[in-house]
């Protein structure tokens, strides 16, 4: 491997951008395991890489030893982040991105619906954009399943707002698929307004300490999609699971109805 530059750290591991000798010299990511117990995680989160083949979720590319450290080689997700790109936009995404982008991470939650996976951490900040070349349309691309092994009794794991915060409520004793789908319905409403869902008046209450359902109105989005997009939110972030969809291909189905 040619070191190029270290990309971030985690608690499981540090994160290097290389060259790949063995691979054609393609640019790829190096991630390190910081210690034992994190090597073990990693070789489960190549388990779960393993059972994925779509080209919205980085791939694997193999498992090695570095320095005597265990690390994973996994395709790069691309040059910037969709956190990276909504602070740089100042907020929501424009139609065609919105339209794009959304649709590429609802392939990507198919993609783990089909395998029986679940990512467990879905935001912005682990969506990479990615462009297979310089005049291609930039697309996302999902990774880092360093918590895909985490316990799903453990409801606690995951980040807010994308964590499911009516997990434990009504016989949710774990983590379960809805919540994974909702976790993507937050990244897409705050891809289309540039701001987190709000539940009741105060927006830094914990939804599951209020009464009131998700605030959704047609003037926090762009015009030829509101009422579109205004009955696709109230449905994905209702704190009643019954009333949102069900599968991820109703998630992807209903979102491409919304931009026809």
């Amino acid at each position: 491997f040619v070191y190029k530059r270290r990309l971030g750290a985690g608690s499981t591991a540090v994160g290097i951008l290389v060259v790949d000798r063995k691979a054609g010299d393609h640019e790829r990511v190096l991630k390190v395991a910081r210690d034992d117990e994190a090597a073990a995680r990693l070789h489960a989160e190549a388990q779960v890489l393993g059972k994925l083949d779509d080209p919205r979720i980085v791939q694997l590319a193999s498992e090695e030893n570095v320095g005597g450290r265990a690390a994973l080689v996994v395709h790069y997700a691309g040059r910037t982040t969709l956190a990276e790109e909504l602070a740089a936009k100042g907020g929501r995404l424009s139609i065609d991105l919105l339209e794009r982008w959304g649709t590429d991470l609802l392939q990507a939650l198919v993609a783990l619906e089909r395998a029986g996976v679940v990512h467990r951490d879905l935001k912005p900040s682990n969506l990479g954009v990615h462009q297979s070349s310089p005049r291609a349309d930039a697309h996302l691309r999902l990774f880092d399943f360093s918590m895909a092994g985490v316990d799903l009794r453990n409801t606690d794991a995951g980040t807010p707002p994308y964590l499911d915060p009516f997990l434990g409520v009504g016989g949710r004793t774990q983590y379960d698929t809805s919540a994974e789908r909702y976790g993507a319905a937050v990244v897409l409403f705050e891809m289309a307004t540039g701001a987190a869902p709000q539940y009741g008046p105060d927006p830094q209450a914990n939804p599951a300490t209020v009464d009131d359902d998700v605030t959704i109105a047609p003037g926090m989005f762009e015009a030829p999609v509101a009422a579109g997009l205004t009955a696709y939110f109230t449905s994905a972030l209702s704190r009643d699971v019954a009333t949102r969809p069900d599968t991820a291909e109703e998630m992807l189905r209903d979102w491409r109805r919304v931009f026809t």
